[in-house]
Protein backbone atom coordinates (compact mmCIF):
# COMPACT_ATOMS: atom_id res chain seq x y z
CA UNK A 1 0.00 0.00 0.00
CA UNK A 2 1.39 3.38 -1.01
CA UNK A 3 1.64 6.01 1.74
CA UNK A 4 -0.86 8.87 1.53
CA UNK A 5 0.78 12.00 0.26
CA UNK A 6 0.83 15.05 2.53
CA UNK A 7 -0.77 17.49 0.02
CA UNK A 8 -3.88 15.33 -0.22
CA UNK A 9 -4.23 15.21 3.58
CA UNK A 10 -3.87 18.97 4.00
CA UNK A 11 -6.15 19.92 1.11
CA UNK A 12 -8.97 17.57 2.04
CA UNK A 13 -8.74 18.47 5.73
CA UNK A 14 -9.29 22.11 4.76
CA UNK A 15 -12.18 21.14 2.49
CA UNK A 16 -13.74 19.00 5.21
CA UNK A 17 -13.54 21.75 7.84
CA UNK A 18 -15.00 24.28 5.40
CA UNK A 19 -17.94 22.07 4.46
CA UNK A 20 -18.72 21.19 8.07
CA UNK A 21 -18.53 24.77 9.27
CA UNK A 22 -20.53 26.27 6.42
CA UNK A 23 -23.08 23.56 5.63
CA UNK A 24 -23.51 20.89 8.27
CA UNK A 25 -23.48 23.19 11.30
CA UNK A 26 -25.12 26.45 10.17
CA UNK A 27 -25.84 27.69 13.69
CA UNK A 28 -22.27 27.12 14.83
CA UNK A 29 -21.00 28.67 11.62
CA UNK A 30 -23.04 31.81 12.18
CA UNK A 31 -21.71 32.11 15.72
CA UNK A 32 -18.13 31.57 14.59
CA UNK A 33 -18.43 33.99 11.70
CA UNK A 34 -19.69 36.80 13.93
CA UNK A 35 -22.12 39.20 12.27
CA UNK A 36 -22.48 37.96 8.72
CA UNK A 37 -22.42 34.15 8.92
CA UNK A 38 -20.39 32.04 6.52
CA UNK A 39 -20.34 31.30 2.82
CA UNK A 40 -18.30 29.01 0.64
CA UNK A 41 -18.17 30.18 -3.00
CA UNK A 42 -17.06 27.50 -5.43
CA UNK A 43 -16.61 26.98 -9.14
CA UNK A 44 -15.58 24.42 -11.74
CA UNK A 45 -13.74 24.60 -15.03
CA UNK A 46 -11.15 22.97 -17.26
CA UNK A 47 -7.56 23.76 -18.14
CA UNK A 48 -4.69 22.34 -20.20
CA UNK A 49 -1.25 21.76 -18.68
CA UNK A 50 1.60 20.21 -20.69
CA UNK A 51 -0.88 19.00 -23.27
CA UNK A 52 -3.07 17.20 -20.74
CA UNK A 53 -6.64 18.11 -19.81
CA UNK A 54 -7.40 18.85 -16.16
CA UNK A 55 -10.72 19.55 -14.49
CA UNK A 56 -10.53 22.41 -12.01
CA UNK A 57 -12.55 22.63 -8.80
CA UNK A 58 -12.20 25.84 -6.79
CA UNK A 59 -13.34 26.41 -3.20
CA UNK A 60 -13.12 29.86 -1.59
CA UNK A 61 -14.42 29.54 1.99
CA UNK A 62 -13.79 31.72 4.98
CA UNK A 63 -13.03 29.95 8.25
CA UNK A 64 -13.56 32.25 11.21
CA UNK A 65 -13.34 32.10 14.97
CA UNK A 66 -14.85 35.13 16.68
CA UNK A 67 -13.26 38.26 15.22
CA UNK A 68 -10.51 36.38 13.38
CA UNK A 69 -11.29 35.32 9.82
CA UNK A 70 -9.12 33.45 7.28
CA UNK A 71 -10.14 33.42 3.64
CA UNK A 72 -8.94 30.37 1.70
CA UNK A 73 -8.55 29.70 -2.01
CA UNK A 74 -8.33 25.98 -2.84
CA UNK A 75 -7.68 25.03 -6.46
CA UNK A 76 -7.82 21.28 -7.12
CA UNK A 77 -6.94 19.92 -10.56
CA UNK A 78 -7.87 16.38 -11.61
CA UNK A 79 -6.89 14.68 -14.85
CA UNK A 80 -9.37 12.75 -16.96
CA UNK A 81 -8.66 9.62 -14.88
CA UNK A 82 -9.67 11.46 -11.70
CA UNK A 83 -6.15 11.70 -10.25
CA UNK A 84 -5.20 14.84 -8.35
CA UNK A 85 -2.34 16.91 -9.78
CA UNK A 86 0.28 16.93 -7.01
CA UNK A 87 2.54 19.44 -8.76
CA UNK A 88 0.33 22.31 -7.62
CA UNK A 89 1.31 21.79 -3.97
CA UNK A 90 5.01 21.03 -3.64
CA UNK A 91 6.74 24.06 -2.11
CA UNK A 92 5.87 25.96 1.04
CA UNK A 93 4.87 28.94 -1.12
CA UNK A 94 2.23 26.78 -2.80
CA UNK A 95 0.48 26.23 0.52
CA UNK A 96 0.90 29.88 1.46
CA UNK A 97 -1.06 30.87 -1.64
CA UNK A 98 -4.06 28.96 -0.29
CA UNK A 99 -4.58 31.83 2.16
CA UNK A 100 -6.36 34.68 0.37
CA UNK A 101 -6.51 37.00 3.35
CA UNK A 102 -6.54 37.21 7.13
CA UNK A 103 -8.84 39.70 8.84
CA UNK A 104 -9.65 40.94 12.31
CA UNK A 105 -13.21 42.19 12.93
CA UNK A 106 -15.78 43.02 10.25
CA UNK A 107 -16.17 45.88 7.79
CA UNK A 108 -17.97 48.67 9.61
CA UNK A 109 -16.59 47.78 13.05
CA UNK A 110 -14.76 50.57 14.96
CA UNK A 111 -11.43 48.94 14.05
CA UNK A 112 -10.87 46.57 11.12
CA UNK A 113 -7.63 45.01 9.83
CA UNK A 114 -7.18 42.83 6.77
CA UNK A 115 -4.01 41.49 5.15
CA UNK A 116 -3.57 39.53 1.96
CA UNK A 117 -0.91 38.39 -0.47
CA UNK A 118 -0.48 40.01 -3.89
CA UNK A 119 1.83 38.70 -6.63
CA UNK A 120 4.82 40.71 -5.37
CA UNK A 121 3.56 42.38 -2.20
CA UNK A 122 1.82 41.92 1.12
CA UNK A 123 -1.10 44.33 1.45
CA UNK A 124 -2.44 45.44 4.83
CA UNK A 125 -5.58 47.52 5.30
CA UNK A 126 -6.26 49.26 8.61
CA UNK A 127 -9.68 50.89 8.83
CA UNK A 128 -11.52 52.81 11.53
CA UNK A 129 -14.91 54.47 11.81
CA UNK A 130 -13.69 57.64 13.49
CA UNK A 131 -14.14 61.26 12.51
CA UNK A 132 -11.84 61.08 9.50
CA UNK A 133 -8.91 63.34 8.59
CA UNK A 134 -9.82 66.93 7.65
CA UNK A 135 -8.98 67.64 4.03
CA UNK A 136 -6.98 70.72 4.97
CA UNK A 137 -4.34 68.69 6.85
CA UNK A 138 -4.16 65.47 4.80
CA UNK A 139 -0.98 66.59 3.08
CA UNK A 140 0.82 67.05 6.39
CA UNK A 141 -0.01 63.93 8.43
CA UNK A 142 3.40 62.31 7.75
CA UNK A 143 5.35 65.42 8.77
CA UNK A 144 7.44 65.11 11.97
CA UNK A 145 5.73 66.51 15.06
CA UNK A 146 2.54 67.43 13.20
CA UNK A 147 -0.55 66.66 15.26
CA UNK A 148 -4.13 67.85 15.49
CA UNK A 149 -4.38 66.87 19.17
CA UNK A 150 -4.18 69.28 22.05
CA UNK A 151 -0.80 70.23 23.49
CA UNK A 152 0.51 67.42 25.66
CA UNK A 153 -1.78 64.77 24.16
CA UNK A 154 0.14 63.91 21.00
CA UNK A 155 3.77 63.94 19.85
CA UNK A 156 3.13 63.88 16.10
CA UNK A 157 5.73 61.17 15.50
CA UNK A 158 3.64 58.00 15.05
CA UNK A 159 2.80 58.35 11.36
CA UNK A 160 6.25 59.81 10.61
CA UNK A 161 7.95 56.71 12.01
CA UNK A 162 5.44 54.40 10.28
CA UNK A 163 6.14 56.11 6.94
CA UNK A 164 9.89 55.81 7.47
CA UNK A 165 9.71 52.11 8.32
CA UNK A 166 7.35 51.15 5.50
CA UNK A 167 8.56 53.42 2.68
CA UNK A 168 12.22 54.17 3.31
CA UNK A 169 13.35 51.07 5.14
CA UNK A 170 11.29 48.36 3.43
CA UNK A 171 10.67 50.05 0.04
CA UNK A 172 6.91 49.77 0.43
CA UNK A 173 4.06 52.24 0.20
CA UNK A 174 1.84 53.82 2.84
CA UNK A 175 -1.28 55.58 1.59
CA UNK A 176 -4.70 56.39 2.96
CA UNK A 177 -8.27 57.27 2.10
CA UNK A 178 -10.38 59.34 4.44
CA UNK A 179 -13.89 60.74 4.58
CA UNK A 180 -14.82 63.21 7.26
CA UNK A 181 -17.47 61.87 9.58
CA UNK A 182 -17.02 58.26 8.36
CA UNK A 183 -13.43 57.22 9.04
CA UNK A 184 -10.03 56.52 7.54
CA UNK A 185 -8.37 53.53 5.87
CA UNK A 186 -4.58 53.16 5.67
CA UNK A 187 -3.07 50.89 3.01
CA UNK A 188 0.36 49.34 3.59
CA UNK A 189 2.08 47.44 0.76
CA UNK A 190 5.39 45.67 1.46
CA UNK A 191 7.48 43.92 -1.22
CA UNK A 192 7.96 40.18 -0.80
CA UNK A 193 11.39 40.01 -2.44
CA UNK A 194 13.42 43.14 -1.92
CA UNK A 195 16.51 44.01 0.03
CA UNK A 196 15.98 46.10 3.12
CA UNK A 197 17.86 49.33 3.45
CA UNK A 198 19.99 50.22 6.42
CA UNK A 199 18.70 51.92 9.54
CA UNK A 200 20.36 55.11 8.38
CA UNK A 201 17.59 55.57 5.82
CA UNK A 202 15.04 56.12 8.56
CA UNK A 203 13.97 59.75 9.10
CA UNK A 204 15.29 61.37 12.23
CA UNK A 205 12.88 63.85 13.80
CA UNK A 206 14.64 66.88 15.22
CA UNK A 207 13.05 69.44 17.47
Amino acid sequence: MKPTKLPVIIIFMLMFVSVIVNAQLPNAAAAMMGKSGGTMPMGVGATFIDGETYYLVNFAPEVAFGQLGIGLDLNLRFNTQGKLRFGDYVKFEDYLRIIRYVRWAQKGDPFYVRTRLEPEHVRIEIEDTGSGIPEAVRGRIFEPFFTTKEVGKGTGQGLTLAHGIVVKRHKGTLTFESEEGKGTTFFVRLPLCDSFSSDSDLPVAKA
